[in-house]
């Protein structure tokens, strides 16, 4: 009876042993899925700032370049403007010349029919 009961407390003692050990194995198991659970939550967090910041970047991009393109906008329509106010100014010029340059080759018309009527006249006067 008393080896049975030996017997019996070894086994205890030994069942209590691995239980104790599958438990300890377990607390540090679960440690380290805690562990890793907090890493992989701060990386996340991290990730999201980085994405955050990202965006932030890539919108204030995004207005600088809408502001570059409304600038560029405006140039483009002063040149056109000053182009268009340029031809125009081109344009009045040519016209008011070609006006002068017609009245100017009347006139030598004018001037060449005269001195012809002159000379017809004085050499049938001779």
């Amino acid at each position: 009876l008393q080896r049975l009961t030996t017997r019996e407390r070894e086994l205890q003692d030994r069942s209590d042993r691995r239980d104790k050990e599958i438990e300890e194995r377990v607390r540090t198991h679960r440690q380290r899925v805690l562990t890793e659970m907090d890493r992989l939550r701060q990386w996340e967090e991290d990730l999201k700032r980085k994405e955050e910041s990202h965006d932030r970047a890539l919108r204030t991009r995004e207005v600088a370049l809408e502001q570059s393109e409304r600038e560029a906008q405006r140039t483009r329509d002063n040149w056109e403007g000053r182009a268009h106010e340029r031809f125009e100014e081109f344009r009045i010029q040519y016209e008011h010349a070609q006006r002068e340059r017609e009245e100017s080759l009347e006139r030598s018309r004018k001037e060449v029919e005269e001195e012809r009527a002159r000379l017809v006249t004085f050499h049938a006067e001779k």
